[in-house]
């Protein structure tokens, strides 16, 4: 019996060691992702969102990481006006041309990232154009006439500044003006021979010829006849 219980003893401790090796196998089977999930690199996950160039899927964290180095990525012609750019094709930076010296205009951006101020300008005395700061530039008067400052003939004009209207020319009494030189002058309703566009027939008769009063303020329709 002695002799018997000898030879067992060697199976039973083999037995014994499998059955350790097993459970300890289940255990790491049951266990794997608490046990390795810090340790192991991730492997891409091709079921995850986000897509490559070449058509293939990017990991979350793939994504991030682009999403990080483009934010990075400071490049003239984006849109977005950065660091030393004056402006970025429609990002003027809030400026404009005033902001930068121009009277009035339209401001624009190159190519390269600064500013295009070919639609920008300048008010100039001088070409005939009022503009914001003058009171009157050569010929436009703005419809203003020597009657607005209170004279009855004469012509008005504006200083060569554009600051204001020079009424030298006119005047508040006849001998004065300038009627009787044919041409309708301001405060003049026709001039000698010079009628504008009237004649006898505008003014109702059928035949004649209608001449100015000697004080350029009316016509002399003595030359007008209803009769042949």
């Amino acid at each position: 019996m002695r002799g018997g219980r000898s030879d067992a003893q060697p199976y039973v401790s083999i037995m014994a060691v499998l059955v350790a090796m097993l459970a300890f196998t289940l255990f790491l089977y049951l266990n794997y992702d608490e046990i390795f999930k810090e340790k192991t690199p991730q492997m891409e996950n091709p079921h995850k969102s986000g897509t490559q160039a070449d058509g293939g899927s990017l990991t979350s964290t793939d994504t991030e990481a682009k999403s990080e180095e483009k934010g990075l990525q400071k490049v003239c012609g984006n849109g977005v006006r950065e660091d030393e750019e004056e402006c970025d094709k429609d990002d003027l930076g809030g400026m404009n041309c005033k902001a930068i010296g121009f009277d009035d205009g339209v401001l624009g951006c190159y190519w390269n990232c600064t500013f295009n101020t070919s639609g920008c300008y300048r008010y100039v005395c001088g070409n005939g154009v009022t503009e914001p700061g003058e009171v009157c530039d050569g010929e436009d008067l703005g419809n203003e006439t020597c009657k607005t400052f209170g004279f009855l003939y004469g012509s008005l004009s504006c200083l060569t500044d554009c600051s204001g209207f020079d009424v030298s020319g006119c005047t508040n009494t006849s001998s004065g003006s300038l009627c009787g030189n044919g041409i309708i002058d301001e405060g003049e309703e026709c001039d000698g021979a010079n009628v504008g566009n009237k004649t006898c027939q505008s003014i109702g008769y059928l035949y004649g010829i209608l001449v100015c009063l000697p004080n350029c303020q009316g016509y002399d329709a003595s030359g007008c006849s209803n009769k042949v």
